[in-house]
C-alpha cells in the first residue's frame, strides 16, 4: 500500500490537485492525497474491510455515507497540523451524537514524536465550543498504535488532530 500511495500521490499532483490544506498543514512535508479511491481502487477495499466496517457501524449504525477518502503523509520534518476537529465543519452545535468517523490506517508505528493523531481526553462529552479548555494543547494525548493497526475516531472534539 505504501508504493500504491506514492503512485497515487504522484498521479494526484500530475492532475494539479493541491497536496496541502494551507489552513491546517504546517508545511510542504505534510502531503495530502485527496480522493485516493479514484486514484487506486485498492483503497476502496479499505472502506469495507472487516477490521474497519464493524467499528464504523458500532459508532454510526448501518445508515452512513462515505464522504471522503484521503490519505495524509507526514514526511520527516512535517510538524504538527493545526488543532481542529472535523465535526465543526459538518454540523452546528450542540453536538449530542457522532456525525462522522475517521478511520486511520497505521502505515507506521504511531507515537507523539512522529506526528500521531492526538485527542483531548473527555472531549467526547463536549457539546459546544465553549466547552473547550484554554489549555487544550497542553492536555492532548497521542494515539499510539503499531503498524497495521486502525483507529476509528468520531469527529467530535475528541478527534482533535495536531
Amino acid at each position: 500500500m505504501r508504493q500504491r500511495l506514492a503512485e497515487a500521490s504522484a498521479r494526484s499532483q500530475e492532475r494539479g490537485v493541491s497536496a496541502r490544506v494551507t489552513s491546517l498543514d504546517p508545511n510542504e512535508k505534510h502531503v495530502r492525497v485527496f480522493d485516493v479511491t479514484d486514484l487506486d481502487p485498492a483503497f476502496a477495499e479499505l472502506i469495507t474491510h472487516p477490521s474497519a466496517l464493524p467499528r464504523v457501524r458500532h459508532l454510526l449504525a448501518d445508515d452512513f455515507i462515505v464522504s471522503d477518502v484521503e490519505d495524509n503523509i507526514a514526511e520527516p520534518g512535517s510538524g504538527s497540523i493545526v488543532i481542529h476537529f472535523d465535526l465543526a465543519v459538518v454540523v452546528q452545535p450542540p453536538w449530542t451524537e457522532p456525525w462522522n468517523i475517521n478511520v486511520i490506517w497505521c502505515r507506521d508505528d504511531m507515537w507523539r514524536k512522529n506526528g500521531a493523531t492526538q485527542c483531548l481526553p473527555g472531549s467526547h462529552a463536549f457539546q459546544t465550543m465553549s466547552n473547550l479548555p484554554e489549555d487544550m494543547a497542553d492536555s492532548m494525548l497521542s494515539f499510539e498504535a503499531k503498524v497495521g493497526s486502525i483507529l476509528a475516531v468520531d469527529g467530535t472534539p475528541s478527534a482533535y488532530l495536531r
